[in-house]
């Protein structure tokens, strides 16, 4: 196939494009990691000097669709919890009497509060790891009995 300078300079324009596109969306990922961080760095603060430990069951859950709805991603507060744990922040989902970006700790990791638990499980003590897209890790971890530190509990 021939092509005219007009068709070059399509293509270009197209890959240009592309390329913006590409970048603006990094920089709102990046921006909305920023701020998820000062939220954090802020609940800290005001949260380390109290605590409560709790037995919870705790188990692993991943995007896949089956396991969660038409958009994986999107928690139930509209974060997107796929680019926060590509950023390396823990996330669990958390019965519903736990504000979002509560603070848990299970064996000296951190987790934040930035999902719910299924309906089924939201009036007891379960909680579920975000594993990402990592289904082996996810059934490697499974369902554990663990005691959990929580912080920020109101």
């Amino acid at each position: 196939m021939r092509y005219t300078k007009i068709h070059i300079k399509i293509i270009i324009v197209v890959i240009f494009l592309g390329a913006v596109i590409i970048f603006a969306s990094k920089i709102k990922f990046m921006n909305e990691v920023r701020e998820l961080r000062k939220s954090i760095n802020a609940l800290q603060l005001k949260s380390k000097s109290t605590s409560v430990i709790i037995i919870a069951e705790v188990s692993a859950y991943t995007s896949r669709k089956i396991e969660t709805d038409d958009t994986p991603c999107i928690n139930s507060w509209g974060d997107n919890i796929c680019n926060i744990h590509e950023a390396g922040i823990g996330i669990i989902a958390c019965p519903s009497r736990f504000k979002r970006l509560d603070l848990i700790e299970i064996n000296g990791e951190q987790f934040y509060c930035l999902d719910r638990m299924n309906i089924r499980y939201r009036n007891g003590n379960y909680f579920d790891i975000y594993f990402g897209m990592d289904l082996e890790g996810a059934k490697k971890f499974g369902r554990q009995t663990k005691k959990i530190r929580i912080y920020n509990q109101s």
